[in-house]
Protein backbone atom coordinates (compact mmCIF):
# COMPACT_ATOMS: atom_id res chain seq x y z
CA UNK A 1 0.00 0.00 0.00
CA UNK A 2 1.57 3.47 -0.82
CA UNK A 3 2.05 5.92 2.10
CA UNK A 4 -0.05 8.46 1.01
CA UNK A 5 -2.96 6.00 0.98
CA UNK A 6 -2.16 4.79 4.70
CA UNK A 7 -3.49 8.42 6.75
CA UNK A 8 -6.87 7.93 4.82
CA UNK A 9 -7.27 3.99 5.73
CA UNK A 10 -6.56 5.02 9.53
CA UNK A 11 -8.97 7.35 9.99
CA UNK A 12 -11.68 5.57 7.93
CA UNK A 13 -10.57 2.25 10.52
CA UNK A 14 -11.08 4.71 13.35
CA UNK A 15 -14.49 5.75 12.03
CA UNK A 16 -15.56 2.02 11.56
CA UNK A 17 -14.51 1.39 14.75
CA UNK A 18 -16.84 3.69 16.28
CA UNK A 19 -19.64 3.13 14.35
CA UNK A 20 -19.46 -0.72 15.15
CA UNK A 21 -19.16 -0.33 19.21
CA UNK A 22 -22.59 1.86 18.58
CA UNK A 23 -24.14 -0.35 16.21
CA UNK A 24 -23.08 -3.65 17.61
CA UNK A 25 -25.85 -4.68 19.90
CA UNK A 26 -29.04 -3.23 17.40
CA UNK A 27 -27.25 -5.35 14.22
CA UNK A 28 -27.32 -8.23 16.75
CA UNK A 29 -30.66 -7.77 17.40
CA UNK A 30 -31.60 -6.88 13.33
CA UNK A 31 -29.82 -10.30 12.50
CA UNK A 32 -32.52 -12.07 14.58
CA UNK A 33 -34.82 -10.46 12.42
CA UNK A 34 -33.89 -10.83 8.86
CA UNK A 35 -33.60 -14.30 9.66
CA UNK A 36 -36.40 -15.18 11.44
CA UNK A 37 -38.36 -13.47 8.58
CA UNK A 38 -36.48 -15.44 6.22
CA UNK A 39 -37.51 -18.66 7.91
CA UNK A 40 -41.14 -17.90 8.33
CA UNK A 41 -41.31 -16.79 4.63
CA UNK A 42 -39.37 -20.27 4.02
CA UNK A 43 -41.84 -22.31 5.97
CA UNK A 44 -44.47 -20.81 4.31
CA UNK A 45 -43.83 -21.16 0.71
CA UNK A 46 -42.53 -24.79 1.89
CA UNK A 47 -45.94 -25.52 3.55
CA UNK A 48 -47.67 -24.16 0.33
CA UNK A 49 -45.86 -26.48 -1.40
CA UNK A 50 -46.40 -29.72 0.67
CA UNK A 51 -50.52 -28.80 0.96
CA UNK A 52 -50.32 -29.03 -2.85
CA UNK A 53 -48.55 -31.77 -3.36
CA UNK A 54 -49.86 -33.75 -0.52
CA UNK A 55 -52.83 -33.79 -2.96
CA UNK A 56 -51.18 -35.38 -5.92
CA UNK A 57 -48.51 -37.81 -4.28
CA UNK A 58 -48.81 -38.41 -0.83
CA UNK A 59 -46.63 -40.99 -0.59
CA UNK A 60 -43.88 -37.88 -0.78
CA UNK A 61 -45.09 -35.60 2.03
CA UNK A 62 -41.84 -36.92 3.87
CA UNK A 63 -39.76 -36.41 1.87
CA UNK A 64 -41.20 -32.43 1.58
CA UNK A 65 -40.71 -31.07 5.45
CA UNK A 66 -36.72 -30.94 4.33
CA UNK A 67 -37.19 -27.47 3.00
CA UNK A 68 -39.20 -26.67 6.03
CA UNK A 69 -36.54 -28.18 8.53
CA UNK A 70 -34.25 -26.20 6.47
CA UNK A 71 -35.91 -22.80 6.59
CA UNK A 72 -35.83 -24.01 10.79
CA UNK A 73 -32.33 -23.95 10.47
CA UNK A 74 -31.70 -20.73 8.73
CA UNK A 75 -33.07 -19.16 11.94
CA UNK A 76 -31.19 -20.99 14.50
CA UNK A 77 -28.09 -20.07 12.06
CA UNK A 78 -29.58 -16.14 12.77
CA UNK A 79 -29.19 -16.64 16.63
CA UNK A 80 -26.27 -18.54 16.70
CA UNK A 81 -24.42 -15.69 14.70
CA UNK A 82 -26.17 -13.51 17.05
CA UNK A 83 -25.39 -14.54 20.47
CA UNK A 84 -21.38 -14.54 18.54
CA UNK A 85 -21.94 -10.79 18.10
CA UNK A 86 -23.48 -10.10 21.49
CA UNK A 87 -20.86 -11.91 23.14
CA UNK A 88 -17.65 -10.17 21.50
CA UNK A 89 -18.54 -6.98 22.50
CA UNK A 90 -16.77 -4.90 24.47
CA UNK A 91 -17.34 -2.19 27.17
CA UNK A 92 -16.86 1.10 24.92
CA UNK A 93 -15.59 3.82 26.97
CA UNK A 94 -18.69 6.53 27.95
CA UNK A 95 -20.99 4.05 26.70
CA UNK A 96 -23.67 3.39 30.16
CA UNK A 97 -25.90 1.84 27.78
CA UNK A 98 -23.73 -1.39 27.91
CA UNK A 99 -24.11 -2.92 31.43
Amino acid sequence: MPNWQRPMLDRFERKVAKVALKAGPELSSGNILVTALGAAYGTAKSGTGIAAMSVMRPELIMKSIIPVVMAGIIAIYGLVVAVLIAGSLEEPPKYKLYK
